[in-house]
């Protein structure tokens, strides 16, 4: 049987599992097993469980500044996860490492999850990458501001 891991691992609320869980209905319809890596496992875990899925807890930043500022754009988003240090960035991708040798996943899904695929291409596993635009953004030539009426926010 094959074994696909879905990871969420960066952002908020459990609309990124609205999602997830569809697409992990569609896979083990075909007899694929799933897990779930999550990073709000004290909130998703009774909603998986409930409707029959394994998760663990996806490995989290070393450090959080979220509350010391609403973020501007992504580039604030991952300061506020820690991405900002090089010594945090290592930590997580060698949990993340970690974890997909412990779990040994045929392949990986992937939402809003950047140290994670860091981590996936290291050890050359497949994956696919399903988000919405915001997790995944286009290529652009200035950086989207999340708040364009904040003057302090475009700087």
């Amino acid at each position: 049987m094959k074994h696909v891991l879905i990871v969420w691992e960066l952002g908020g609320n459990l609309g990124h599992l609205g999602r997830l869980h569809v697409l992990a209905t569609g896979l083990a319809s075909q007899g694929v097993e799933i897990t779930f890596a999550v990073r709000n496992f004290k909130a998703a875990k009774p909603w998986l469980s409930a409707r029959g899925w394994h998760c663990v807890r996806a490995p989290q930043p070393r450090t959080n500044a979220w509350g010391t500022h609403a973020p501007a754009g992504h580039a604030d988003w991952f300061l506020c996860d820690g991405f900002d240090r090089p010594e945090n960035l290592i930590a997580l991708v060698a949990d993340w490492s970690a974890l997909l040798i412990k779990i040994k996943p045929d392949a990986v899904l992937l939402d809003f999850a950047p140290a994670a695929t860091y981590a996936i291409h290291c050890l050359k596993l497949p994956y696919l990458v399903s988000s919405v635009g915001f997790c995944v953004p286009p290529r652009f030539d200035q950086a989207t501001c999340f708040r364009p009426w904040d003057e302090q926010a475009k700087i």
